[in-house]
């Protein structure tokens, strides 16, 4: 990698960690179903919904764990193709964490212990590179209400069309996985 290409990378690594946690801060880590007093969730009220639904990706049939334990210096964590990475001082004691890529057919992460709330917020990488077809350029993370569940809320979400994979900032454990608007 020249070193053009490298610098390139950390500065758009850094503006995209920069405008997520602006994003994560304000509008925090909530069910957005609740707000519906904004102007822009009322006028939806009078339009059809747009079609949303969780990402088929039916390579996805073999499941992968890693567990390790994280604690202030921050970590990484590989589960089949998705990663979770805990920054420095997200967390003040070492904490035994578990990653879960169920083989339910989706991109899909279930996070453990459930209910962990970070300092500042981990990067959740999910890898589609073995999914045929490849999903749209719409895909983004959204967060569950549990496996296969009900999406509670959409995360601001990249998706990286070169490594085939889709990060989004989350600041607590639970399940999210990849879904498309459509």
């Amino acid at each position: 990698m020249s070193a053009i290409t490298l610098k390139r990378n950390l500065l758009f690594g850094a503006l995209l960690v920069g405008a997520a946690t602006t994003a994560w801060l304000l509008t925090g880590c909530r069910d957005d179903r609740t707000n519906v007093t904004s102007p822009t969730v009322r006028s939806n009220l009078l339009l059809p919904p747009p079609s949303e639904s969780l990402f088929v990706c039916a390579a996805d049939t073999v499941a992968a764990t890693d567990t390790a334990t994280i604690g202030p210096l921050g970590g990484v964590i590989n589960f089949g193709p998705h990663s979770l990475v805990v920054p420095p001082a997200a967390l003040l004691t070492p904490t035994l964490i578990t990653a879960t890529a169920p083989a339910d057919g989706h991109l899909t992460a279930v996070l453990q212990p459930e209910g962990l709330r970070f300092l500042l917020p981990a990067t959740l990488t999910l890898g589609y590179a073995q999914c045929n077809p490849q999903p749209s350029n719409s895909l983004s993370i959204v967060y569950l209400n549990g496996p296969l569940g009900q999406i509670l809320q959409w995360l601001p979400s990249i998706l990286h069309l070169d490594s085939h994979t889709v990060s989004a900032l989350i600041g607590h454990f639970s399940v999210y996985a990849g879904a498309e608007r459509r």
